[in-house]
């Protein structure tokens, strides 16, 4: 699931570049 964390940090970054940092971590505290 490396692919998906990847993805969703970049469309994050896009939109949010402080959340990105955010969910980023909350994906691999909670995979």
């Amino acid at each position: 699931m490396g692919r998906r964390k990847q993805f969703i940090g970049t469309v994050v970054s896009d939109k949010m570049d402080k959340t990105v940092v955010v969910m980023v971590e909350t994906l691999v505290k909670h995979p």
